[in-house]
Parts: structure tokens; sequence; C-alpha cells
């Protein structure tokens, strides 16, 4: 018969609760929010643009190359 996994509970263990403020500490101690601040957000817009405006154009580019091919005109 197979043994059942059991899971420790994270808040219980000596591991996490230390962890956990030390972790609280150092944002305090450098004076930094854990929340993000306008870094954050403009490196997640960047990371985002590189990753949808390429896909946007590549599928753009085929469309217009499919409209012409198929006499298909967005312009009359």
């Amino acid at each position: 018969m197979k043994q059942k996994i059991k899971f420790i509970n994270k808040e219980n263990t000596h591991f996490y609760n230390t962890l956990k403020a030390r972790v609280d500490q150092y944002f305090i101690d450098n004076h930094i929010s854990q929340n993000a601040n306008l870094t954050m957000v403009f490196k997640t817009i960047v990371m985002l643009s590189l990753y949808f405006v390429p896909y946007t154009i590549y599928f753009t580019i085929h469309l217009l190359i499919f409209m012409d091919m198929t006499g298909i005109s967005t312009v009359k």
C-alpha cells in the first residue's frame, strides 16, 4: 500500500517565520516599498511591449500581404 504524502503547514515552521521576519526587516531597513514602484511599472510596460509589438507587426504585415494576394483592398 502506498504511503500518503503529507505537507508541512508553512505557518507553523520556524524557517517560514524567520524568513518572513528577515524579508520584512530588509524592506523596513532600506525604506523600500513591498509593492511595485514606478520603475517596476515602467519595466513591465517595456517587457510587454517587447513581446506584443513585434507580434502585432508580424501579423499585420502578413495580413496585408494576404489581402494583396487575394485582391481584398482596404482603400478604394
